[in-house]
């Protein structure tokens, strides 16, 4: 009697000796068994023990060890192919590590952001301040991020404040200047440059805006149409929009408004707001394509379906003019206060034009002055010298020359033709201030020279020029 194990199932075989070394099906799992063959009844051929502790004939031996073979080169090769796959994936996307992919990857940040994560906290406060990946424009929330990223003297961070402090309506444009230097250099010290060229999209995309403007070191347009171009490649919105306005500008490259407008659609299918803004201005205008108000309307109310301040103000204003869509009043009133809901400045100061002058909706004086002072404050020039205007009257608001004049300096400082033609009257007249006509004639012609109409008639009056 000869006892052993299936090799399939496990289950314990018993047969007769004379079996030893044939072929046999398991009673249990029914899979084919070779019957141990005992030292008594070893063939002359001799026998194999297999793995399994059994003994078989080198032919049943060979079955078994070719079938484990085959399985396991099979195996090794889909290891192997998956490898190939999985490293050929790694390598291509090796650079974009740590990097922020468009717009779906935001939500990612936003969750390293508020776990206090510096870069992360830069890039959400970058999406604010330009209105891309998902965010809407907002200086607030961009100032938030970009104040916690910087507490860490994150580069991006000190930047991204920089950039901010160039819009702070509430210090003079050289106080601005002086403090968006402060940070900008600061952020260099940091490491900007570095992280800028090596880094993700985002710093390749704000060092090559400030190449352009001239923000740091010397202006180098070549430099920064060439980050922007390779911010653009890894996918962000914003560098597209910068590239497009590089092309319909002819900066750097040969004047291209249909490249540029291609780039606008990119961008603007990307999600990127500026672009979308862009593109309806271009459609309205016939810059770069047929013109087309109808279709520039439908982009304009895309962004401000997307809850887009500038498109909710833009949209408005085209209602109000009746610019591819039917005029409506009433319409117009409704999505400037939209925009200007959301902070957008030009829409507040056009909702403050409507209530002052009872255009498209109810004069209100006092609501009017409301709306301006909020467009003033947010950096709108013309807004500073309108609310100059109506300190100076007295207009839906307690009159205050002196306030008056010091919103119409603002305004006239970052040259708006109708409060310098103002500021030289309250000179020459000593409206606010100590009456000095010199002073006054200064700025009388100094307006008249960008254009103000009162000024020059003004002037004409007085037979000077």
């Amino acid at each position: 009697m000869i006892k052993f194990y299936c090799c399939h199932c496990g289950t314990k075989i018993s047969t007769q000796s004379e079996f030893s070394g044939a072929a046999a099906d398991c009673p249990s799992c029914g899979g084919r068994v070779v019957v141990p063959i005992t030292p008594a009844n070893l063939p002359s051929v001799g026998a194999i023990r297999c793995a399994d502790g059994s003994q078989v004939l080198p032919k049943e031996c060979f079955k078994k060890t070719f079938t484990g073979l085959l399985v396991m080169i099979v195996g090794l090769g889909i290891i192997l192919a998956a490898a190939i796959v999985g490293g050929t994936y790694l390598i291509r996307n090796y650079h974009k590590r740590d990097k922020i992919s468009p717009e779906s990857d935001i939500r990612q940040w936003q969750k390293k952001a508020e776990k206090g994560d510096a870069l992360a906290q830069a890039i959400i406060a970058r999406a604010y301040f330009c209105g891309t990946d998902g965010k809407h424009i907002s200086l607030k929330d961009a100032k938030l991020w970009a104040t916690k990223s910087a507490e860490r003297d994150h580069p991006l961070g000190l930047f991204m404040l920089g950039q901010i402090a160039k819009k702070d309506s509430t210090t003079s444009k050289e106080l601005r200047e002086k403090n968006s230097r402060v940070f900008f250099d600061k952020s260099v010290k940091e490491g900007f440059l570095t992280g800028a060229e090596h880094g993700g999209r985002q710093w390749m995309s704000e060092l090559g805006s400030c190449y352009l403007e001239g923000l740091v070191g010397a202006k180098n347009e070549v430099e920064g149409f060439r980050l922007l171009r390779k911010a653009s490649e890894l996918g962000d919105g914003n560098s597209m929009t910068g590239l497009g306005d590089c092309y319909l500008k002819g900066i750097v490259v040969e004047k291209d408004e249909a490249e540029g407008i291609r780039l606008y659609h990119k961008a603007a299918e990307l999600g990127d707001e500026p672009s979308m803004l862009r593109l309806g201005e271009c459609y309205v205008q016939g810059i770069g394509l047929p013109k087309d108000e109808t279709t520039g309307a439908e982009w304009i109310r895309k962004a401000a379906d997307l809850g887009s301040g500038r498109g909710c103000g833009d949209l408005g204003y085209y209602y109000g003019k009746g610019i591819g869509v039917t005029k409506d009043e009433v319409e117009a009133v409704k999505w400037l206060r939209k925009g200007a809901e959301l902070n957008d400045v030009r829409s507040c100061y056009n909702l403050a034009t409507c209530y002052l002058t009872g255009g498209r909706a109810v004069k209100d004086e006092a609501e009017g002055v409301k709306w301006l002072q909020k467009a003033a404050e947010a950096g709108e020039v013309c807004g500073m010298g309108y609310l100059g205007f109506c300190y100076v009257k007295g207009i839906g608001i307690a009159k205050d020359e002196k306030e008056g004049v010091k919103w119409t300096r603002m305004a006239a400082e970052m040259g708006d033709q109708k409060a310098t033609g103002n500021l030289g009257l309250c000179y020459y007249r000593g409206i606010g201030v100590d009456k000095d006509e010199e002073e006054g004639l200064k700025w009388l012609r100094k307006a008249a020279e960008l254009g103000d109409a009162g000024s020059i008639k003004f002037l004409a009056e007085l037979g000077t020029e």
